[in-house]
């Protein structure tokens, strides 16, 4: 099984915070594929089908529940060592996600 972080050397000639640090820096870089993407968002349509059935007699705001959910995923992958594994590298690419591609892809479904 392949590590799921490579280390990689960066050389930092300045910085906006101290422009007198120089030399070699290690980094770990999480590694993911574009199926990694899809898992994390077959997986979010999946958590939210369920979430709207459990939530369908109750009177807790669907939307409220979400961002819950949300939150709790996000504290796993970022503030645990835990981890989700292949999701949690999902959730690191749609992170990275281009703000106007984002945009440009979701506005359209969200006006109607």
């Amino acid at each position: 099984m392949a590590s799921r972080y490579r280390t990689e050397n960066v050389t930092l000639k300045h910085s906006a915070f101290s422009p007198s640090i120089s030399g070699l820096i290690h980094r770990k870089v999480s590694v993911g594929v574009g199926n990694d993407a899809v898992l994390f968002a077959g997986i979010s349509l999946v958590f939210g089908i369920a979430l709207r059935h459990l939530l369908k007699g109750t009177r807790v705001p669907y939307t409220a529940a979400l961002l819950v959910l949300g939150i709790a995923m996000g504290s796993l992958e970022y503030g645990t060592n835990h981890g989700l594994g292949k999701v949690g590298d999902g959730i690191r690419m749609w992170v990275n996600i281009d703000p106007d591609l984002f945009v440009s892809c979701f506005s359209p479904c969200s006006s109607f």
